[in-house]
């Protein structure tokens, strides 16, 4: 929409609605690992004798019997939650462009994304949670939280199956729910320079928030993602693909001069082309590593057994520490400056030749992709009967890296890697 009617000032917007597909890995599960009698299982070779056989060869059928068993534990078993309905994603955008001069423009966006029915997964063969107390042990005050504090957390303990389930038949038993969702809004600032004068400019600045219930970024199905499946509040926080503040600007510049006989040969048609990206660096969560949820009961011994899996509070999920939100920390920012230059040719009317270089992080800067998110080990300290009982002393103390240290740099893909150059020849006709 032209604002004013003088072609200046232009009103730009849009919004949709999109339906994705539920992933073929996930949907498998639901099929395949469905729990009944008569369901795909996975054998496991008993290792030994007979029972291994040399490649080529397959166990013989005589022996199958003998050296085929099902693999250890009980079965786990996954479904389609009664209320499971494929993703949504609600997407709208409104700009304000205005034209500065003949060649340069400046535009301001307002981008929106929302997600809907996103699926997760959640273990219901879980036991009543009961309340634990934790304590931070940390007198060198290594970690975020001050030595002695103490906070109270659900834990999946104590249940009187002594397979530690509620229905003993099972391990887990995972619903496949579609109750995730997920916001998306950024303001973005951007500067254009048309070519002219022998130069280009882009500049753009987005300033943003994603958040949402513990996005799951897996492409199969897990047995539990949430740090408490009974609350997929504590789920809430910034999107692990958060980045709040992005800065992008990457130019052109031909060479002015045009110097004329053999001479234009040697400084004509140079070209310089600079790129500069910032950003935030990506978000991480107080983690803790290592499980509470390990308890042998001593024969004749009464306390209650416990389920056996991992994560601090026996759920299987997430491994983090409730007192802070997920996603609560970013990482150092990063930088990377690249730069292309190029001299072309001409051979003849229709032939060129160009010559270019092309430096990858230029000034070799060190962009952190990782640091330690551990920031506790999780410890029992009480015992009865020569066994642990859980809730009773649970203590946190320092993880053995300390928290929040980096742990890798340049090192993802080659979004962010060390200086590289290459030196290239091209042939246009």
């Amino acid at each position: 929409m032209d604002v004013f009617g003088t072609g200046k000032t232009i009103l730009r917007g849009g919004y949709g609605i999109f339906y994705a597909r539920a992933i073929n890995s996930t949907l498998y599960m639901a099929l395949d690992s469905t729990g009944a009698s008569g369901a795909q299982t996975n054998p496991e070779l008993f290792a030994g004798g007979s029972c291994t056989p040399t490649f080529p060869q397959i166990v013989p059928v005589t022996n199958q019997a003998a050296c085929l068993g099902s693999a250890g534990g009980n079965a786990t078993a996954y479904f389609l939650d009664p209320n499971f309905k494929v993703p949504q994603i609600q997407q709208g955008d409104l700009t304000v462009e205005q034209q500065l001069s003949n060649n340069d423009v400046f535009s301001l966006s307002w981008l929106g994304s929302w997600g809907r029915r996103l699926p997760d997964f959640v273990d219901t063969n879980l036991p009543a949670p009961t309340t634990v107390s934790f304590t931070v042990n940390d007198p060198t005050q290594e970690g975020p939280l001050p030595n002695g504090y103490t906070f109270n957390a659900n834990a999946f303990f104590k249940t009187a199956n002594p397979n530690g389930r509620p229905n003993p038949n099972f391990t887990s038993i995972t619903d496949i729910f579609s109750g995730v969702t997920s916001n998306y809004e950024a303001l973005v600032a951007q500067y254009q320079h048309r070519f002219s004068h022998y130069v280009s400019l882009n500049a753009n600045y987005t300033w943003s928030h994603a958040l949402d219930y513990g996005e799951n970024n897996t492409t199969g199905a897990s047995a539990n993602a949430l740090l408490d499946p009974t609350n997929l509040r504590l789920d809430y926080g910034s999107s692990n693909q958060n980045v709040p503040n992005r800065l992008v600007i990457y130019g052109v510049a031909d060479s002015p001069w045009h110097a004329h006989g053999p001479l234009g040969y040697l400084v004509n048609d140079f070209e310089l082309s600079p790129s500069f990206q910032t950003q935030t660096g990506l978000p991480y969560s107080v983690g803790i590593s290592g499980s509470s949820s390990t308890l042998t009961v001593t024969p004749g011994d009464p306390v209650e057994s416990i389920i056996s899996t991992s994560s601090f509070n026996g759920s299987g999920g997430a491994n983090r520490v409730p007192v802070f939100n997920r996603n609560d920390i970013q990482q150092p920012k990063t930088w990377v400056l690249d730069l292309r230059a190029s001299k072309r040719l001409v051979v003849h009317e229709h032939y060129s030749l160009e010559f270019l270089g092309e430096a990858f992080n230029l000034a070799n800067h060190q962009n952190v992709t990782s640091v330690e998110t551990a920031a506790y080990f999780v410890n029992n300290t009480t015992t009865k009967s020569g066994s642990t009982t859980i809730g009773e002393g649970n203590t946190l103390t320092p993880y053995s890296v300390p928290f929040g240290q980096t742990t890798a740099t340049n090192n993802s893909n080659f979004a962010y890697n060390i200086r590289q150059l290459q030196l290239g020849l091209r042939f246009q006709f």
